[in-house]
């Protein structure tokens, strides 16, 4: 999570005190709840950490519900915030017309929704794709491996598309170990060749797992991926804008956006 600060701010829930080195955040009780590190004057506080700041107010407004949910659409705030027994919108339930969101807008080719496959077949494909060449990150990253398996979303950026091969390997392992070895039983890439080598191939086969290649520049035949990593891009525009920072911040935003995807699909909240 990253916010862009320039002095210390005191409410009545608290004291946070920014310094050249990091950010405390402290309670109504004085304990420190929160910490961050600052890097070149922002403040980056840690993934297992965000539940915290999270949890610092429990009821808010529906259009800061939406800035703090990555700039998601209005369904997906209410339903990730209803589900909380402890959370709650005030005030009205409609959000108001967002410009950053507006600004983050970028115009495409429609994705179809649905592909003319069983319900069934979808739901245990494992769909990947490179994304790239990107603007360079600010520790040089200029791709993203992005992956969607019913609902969860992965991500890793990278500097090179070599990569990517590398990343997909550890997404269907974690999942095997952690969900089983059932779970996947198609693994599916477009034709564009990143993803589509003998690696790739000997390491699904040894799992069971079924090998499948869209036909290339077509990207509607792997419409899942394509259409979550738009998604994801597009919430990682709006969450920059929205914080001030430049774009070279995509690989620290875009992770976020995965993970805020991937609680809400599942009827939970980022990170909790």
């Amino acid at each position: 999570m990253l916010y862009k600060v320039k002095s210390m701010r005191v409410s009545a829930k608290g004291l946070t005190k920014f310094g050249p080195k990091g950010a405390e955040l402290y309670n109504q009780h004085g304990e420190v709840v929160l910490k961050a590190q600052a890097i070149n004057g922002i403040y980056l506080i840690k993934p297992d950490q965000v539940e915290v700041a999270l949890a610092v107010v429990k009821k808010d407004t529906a259009e800061n519900w939406h800035r703090r949910l990555g700039h998601t659409n209005q369904a997906t705030v209410l339903k990730a915030v209803d589900q909380q027994s402890d959370m709650a919108v005030l005030g009205k339930r409609t959000l108001p017309e967002c410009e950053t969101c507006i600004r983050a807008m970028i115009r495409r080719s429609t994705i179809a929704q649905h592909r003319t496959r069983p319900e069934e077949d979808t739901q245990r494909t494992f769909v990947a794709d490179v994304v790239g060449k990107l603007r360079r990150s600010r520790t040089g990253k200029e791709y993203l491996a992005f992956g969607k398996l019913n609902g969860l979303c992965f991500s890793m950026p990278v500097k090179t598309k070599a990569q990517a091969t590398q990343a997909v390997k550890f997404w269907i392992q974690h999942v095997i170990n952690r969900y089983g070895p059932h779970l996947i039983v198609t693994f599916r890439t477009d034709g564009g060749g990143e993803l589509d080598n003998p690696e790739i191939h000997n390491f699904v086969m040894s799992h069971g797992i079924s090998f499948e290649k869209t036909i290339a520049d077509t990207p509607h035949q792997n419409g899942i991926a394509e259409r979550g990593h738009h998604i994801a891009m597009q919430m990682t525009r709006a969450m920059l804008q929205d914080a001030g920072l430049g774009y070279w911040f995509w690989e620290d935003a875009f992770p976020y956006a995965c993970e805020i995807l991937s609680s809400c699909d599942k009827g939970g909240f980022p990170l909790s």
